[in-house]
């Protein structure tokens, strides 16, 4: 399995312990995909400061744009590496309300295929620990 890398992502994910190339390109969608599934699948992966800029002004509107653009695909989810109970708690440097961020980021949740939340922020990015792949559900079943 290739798993690709979109050269924009600012600290990938470590794919070291599992069996897997990785190679780094430009995806036209998302911060990963497959190698020959470019253009039908892709992953966005969110750090939880990362999410709570996609909620307001611009940030919401790149991210609105990057999900119409998401919508052409077959297989597209938002891993987010937050717990939703860190996230309800307000557990996180930023002064929006922790219902208001639920709010805002609940209407993303019909953009995406399955919207998929880490056990933590606290564990750290790279590891692995706060990050999980999945599930990632192919097809549109909303319609």
């Amino acid at each position: 399995m290739k798993i690709i890398i979109d050269t924009r992502e600012q600290t990938p994910f470590d794919f070291g312990k599992f069996e897997c190339e990785v190679v780094t390109d430009t995806l036209a969608t998302g911060d990963y995909s497959l190698a020959g599934l470019e253009d039908r699948c892709a992953i966005e992966r969110k750090s939880l400061d990362d999410l709570l800029g996609c909620l307001i002004g611009e940030g919401r509107e790149r991210f609105e744009r990057e999900l119409v653009c998401a919508a052409g695909l077959e297989c597209f989810t938002v891993v987010v590496e937050v717990s939703m109970q860190d996230m309800a708690g307000g557990h996180y440097p930023s002064r929006m309300k922790p219902h208001a961020a639920s709010s805002r980021f609940w209407p993303f949740r019909s953009a995406t295929t399955a919207p998929s939340f880490g056990p933590g922020a606290g564990s750290g990015r790279n590891t692995g620990s706060s990050t999980r792949f999945g599930p990632l559900s192919c097809g549109d079943e909303n319609t």
